[in-house]
């Protein structure tokens, strides 16, 4: 039985707000080297090219394509982009539980590709069992979705802190690539995420997944980082 998906307004209505903030960007890549701070050789490819996203309009245009969207929806306009944070963007798209918010995403990470050529995206879950529910649904949607943007290669995997060789794999791919993992791989010194790593030149996972600039969809954000340890790591 093949499961036949049927987007509603409201998710259309999701997908829109998210992808409408970056209105004014041009489609484009960012191809990159790895910066002197890190072992050479660590994450490159043969042609020393790594490729990552590249926003290239400015805070101004962002905040006010921002306000935009909230007015339409009868929300209060920002006057910042950061929120809390203070260091990079963030901004929130509140969906209730059981209204297709995974599917929501997915698409709106198809969509950012199309419109803008965004490519290089992390999932982050507040738990194993919803990672295992975003890997399955991948699973069953991305025929859907695959027919739906013109079969546009994409590649979803979860972090595998016992096999670091997908980072290249991540960073030099001129495809659609999706990592999802939970908080835990990365809220504490000690974990794999946050150490040097002889597999990868001494360099850290976290700081050569950082970058190839990825934009950060955050599952379930009031589970996830509501303490300071994982803010400090997105910020990072």
């Amino acid at each position: 039985m093949k499961i036949q998906f049927d987007t509603l307004d409201y998710q259309n209505d999701s997908v829109n707000s998210a992808t409408n903030v970056f209105e004014g960007q041009t489609f484009r890549k960012s191809n990159f080297t790895i910066s002197n701070t890190f072992p050479q050789g660590s994450l490159l490819t043969e042609d020393g090219i790594g490729i990552g996203n590249r926003v290239i309009i400015n805070e101004e245009q962002m905040l006010s394509n921002v306000n935009k969207i909230q007015i339409s929806n009868h929300i209060l306009p920002s006057e910042s982009l950061y929120g809390n944070n203070k260091v990079f963007p963030q901004f929130n798209v509140e969906m209730e539980t059981g209204t297709g918010k995974t599917f929501v995403y997915l698409k709106t990470i198809f969509e950012l590709n199309k419109k803008y050529g965004f490519l290089k995206f992390v999932i982050v879950v507040p738990s194993v069992a919803i990672k295992e529910g975003v890997l399955k649904f991948y699973e069953i949607s991305k025929e859907y979705l695959s027919k739906q943007y013109n079969g546009t290669i994409n590649h979803l995997f979860q972090f595998d802190s016992n096999n670091l060789g997908w980072i290249q794999s991540y960073a030099s791919a001129n495809t659609i690539e999706i990592m999802v993992t939970t908080i835990q791989s990365f809220n504490k010194d000690l974990n794999v995420m946050n150490r040097e790593n002889d597999q990868l030149s001494g360099a850290k996972p976290i700081d050569l997944i950082a970058e190839t600039r990825p934009i950060l969809i955050i599952d379930e954000p009031q589970s996830v980082d509501n303490t300071d340890q994982p803010k400090r790591r997105y910020q990072g």
